[in-house]
């Protein structure tokens, strides 16, 4: 049994017994300090998605397709009577079955899930950037583009290809199955990231972590749901998230120093470093 899963198999209750103030004061520290490296992540997902967006776009003139979606659902009348409520739901209804059963937004769907995946590891490499500035006292653009060297990147996409597979399938019961997966899954990305270990096994270890104290572990990935995308949201500007999602990735690293330990973890970036 290697040293990383003797770690995760000794871990208890008590080492989740750390204040979110010390988590949102030090991920505030290393975030500060990556800044530039978090903000160029997002621009490039960013861009390049609306790229992909574009493209699609106007190759099957798909722009016309949402147009009259959007004008379809402004011209619902919505009555305060119960009956008239009921048959504006089954015409809503109607207008999004009709949306998203359109073959054109079908592929161009697809296509922005392909490039959101391929491109996912920037995400991980914003964590092991906060790794490399926390232990090391410097990130640079190579770490932030780590997730894409050899089997780190096929790890990080199969990582991240199982997780959105759960997330879309969640969508038909309304979300609820993300309240047990989610915090599964924080801190999948850290152990790629940092340990470059298979996918399979960060979500093993990830997953036991979350059940030795999901309360706390749920709390935690509420915490950073909220400051990596609720906060954008509450902003109304794209622009926001650029700021906030990678503040959230920085969280998640220190999450994981936490709860993994400092005994462990030290030891592992005196090897890495050595390397």
């Amino acid at each position: 049994m290697n040293t990383l899963e003797n770690c995760v198999q000794k871990l208890k209750p008590k080492n989740f017994s750390f204040p979110v103030k010390d988590i949102l004061t030090e991920s505030f520290q290393i975030w500060s300090k990556i800044l530039f490296l978090g903000i160029f992540s997002m621009l490039f997902t960013f861009s390049l998605i609306s790229l992909g967006m574009l493209l699609c776009n106007n190759y099957w003139n798909i722009s016309s397709i949402d147009n009259e979606f959007l004008i379809a659902l402004k011209n619902i009348p919505l009555k305060n009577t119960y009956y008239n409520n009921i048959n504006s739901s089954k015409e809503i209804w109607n207008i999004y079955y009709n949306y998203f059963s359109n073959p054109y937004i079908i592929i161009r769907f697809l296509i922005l899930l392909v490039i959101k995946i391929l491109i996912s590891p920037l995400y991980s490499g914003v964590i092991y950037c906060a790794y490399k500035y926390d232990n090391f006292g410097k990130a640079s653009f190579n770490d932030l583009i780590s997730g894409f060297e050899g089997k780190r990147f096929l790890n990080l996409i199969v990582l991240n290809t199982i997780y959105l597979i759960i997330m879309i399938c969640s969508i038909i019961f309304m979300y609820i199955p993300m309240i047990f997966f989610a915090p599964a899954f924080t801190l999948a990305g850290a152990f790629v990231a940092i340990h470059n270990i298979s996918a399979f096994k960060a979500i093993k270890y990830s997953t036991k972590i979350a059940y030795i104290n999901f309360g706390k572990m749920f709390f935690l990935t509420f915490i950073i749901f909220l400051t990596g995308n609720f906060l954008g949201t509450l902003l109304m500007s794209i622009y926001a998230f650029i700021f906030t999602i990678p503040f959230s990735l920085v969280i998640i690293y220190i999450i994981y120093k936490k709860i993994i330990g400092y005994n462990f973890f030290y030891k592992s970036s005196a090897e890495a470093n050595e390397k």
